[in-house]
Order: C-alpha cells, then sequence, then structure tokens
C-alpha cells in the first residue's frame, strides 16, 4: 500500500511539474491573418524574459514579403533599414516588459503562410531568434479581427516548436499522468479497506466451529 501510495504521489508531483512548463519567449505579429494584394501595416509584439535590458531587435521578411520603409518604433528608439530586414535600436525594453514596434508590407501577390525572423539583442551581448508564423489569404477569406500568432522558439536552447502545440502536448501529458495517479491512489486506498476488513476473522471463526 505505500508504495501505490509513493507511486501516485510521484504521478501527481510530475503532472503539476508538466502543467507549470518552462517559460518561452513570446513575440507576436497582428493580425496574423490579412488579405494579399494590398499593403498592409502590422505590429510586433516582443516581450523580454530576461534578467538584462532588451536593447535591439532586427525582423527579417521572406522572399516576396519584406518589411517596407514605413515603420513605427516606441519613443527613443533608432530604425536601420537593410536587404529584407528592419532593426530598430537605441532604447531599451525592462526585464518582464514589453513593447510594440509597427511595419508595413507591400501587396503579398499570392496567399500562403509567411515566415518572418524576429532577433532579439540584450545589454549583455546575447541574442534569441524565434520565427513567427503569419498568413495571406484570398481577399474574400481574410477573417475579421485575427490576432492568433504561431511562434516558434529556434535559438540554440529552445527546439524549434510552436507555443500551441507544445502547450497543448504539455497540458494532455499532465491530464493522462493525473489519471493514472487518480486510479493508483483509489487501488491503494481499496488496498488498505481490505486490509482492515473483519471478514477474513468471520469467515475462520465459522470454519472452527464447524469442525468442532
Amino acid at each position: 500500500m505505500r508504495r501505490l501510495l509513493a507511486t501516485a504521489t510521484i504521478l501527481l508531483a510530475t503532472a503539476l511539474v508538466l502543467c507549470a512548463g518552462p517559460a518561452w519567449a513570446h513575440e507576436e505579429i497582428n493580425p496574423s491573418s490579412f488579405p494579399s494584394g494590398k499593403p498592409v501595416f502590422l505590429t510586433l509584439t516582443a516581450a523580454n524574459e530576461k534578467e538584462v535590458d532588451l536593447v535591439k531587435i532586427t525582423l527579417a521578411g521572406p522572399t516576396g514579403a519584406p518589411p517596407g520603409e514605413s515603420t513605427r518604433q516606441p519613443q527613443g528608439w533608432n530604425v536601420e533599414h537593410g536587404d529584407g530586414t528592419v532593426t530598430w535600436s537605441g532604447g531599451t525594453v525592462k526585464p518582464q516588459g514589453y513593447e510594440q514596434w509597427g511595419f508595413e508590407v507591400d501587396g503579398v501577390a499570392q496567399p500562403g503562410p509567411l515566415q518572418y525572423k524576429v532577433t532579439l539583442g540584450f545589454a549583455d551581448g546575447q541574442t534569441e531568434e524565434s520565427d513567427v508564423v503569419i498568413n495571406a489569404v484570398a481577399p474574400d477569406a481574410a477573417p475579421a479581427g485575427a490576432t492568433t500568432t504561431v511562434v516558434a522558439p529556434a535559438n540554440s536552447a529552445r527546439e524549434a516548436a510552436t507555443s500551441t502545440s507544445s502547450g497543448s502536448g504539455k497540458a494532455n501529458a499532465a491530464l493522462a499522468v493525473a489519471i493514472v495517479a487518480g486510479v493508483v491512489a483509489v487501488a491503494a486506498v481499496a488496498l488498505a479497506a481490505r486490509r482492515r476488513s473483519p471478514v477474513g476473522q468471520t469467515t475462520r471463526s465459522a470454519t472452527q466451529e464447524q469442525d468442532f
């Protein structure tokens, strides 16, 4: 019984760890779906989950949808355009804070997914990269106010995986472990109750009286 209870405790603790999960970098581009064939203004949101200031952010666009000349930046930030890239620097985002930057994309010729690479630069010289996927859709299929964005961390310390699939996978794993832990705990309680039951003693007494 003690082993069953110990096993149930370990499984429940594992479920809690899976539910908690690690903190992931979070960058978004909104709207995540927009009609093809005409210019669109997009907003990049980046959070600083490091212990040092975020001081630089570079956005690299895919072929056919690079960031345009029109940009928007927070007060104190500078902007520099490159070949298919735009870099903001000169400002700071404090740890646990977030900020937004704006950019324009000229009309995308064909509907389809567009992958942007976001590189965060920190005051200690470290960098962190994420791939953010948005979608150009047919003009008559663009949902109004779509803001859900798929984020795929891709730096050396984090495997490339979307936050949506990662979160749902961890939740499912935690649920499965919790169910198993519950079954083990119920079995342990049932076994303990059976051992304490006087049924066995009563049966032996009745048998001794018949033999006598």
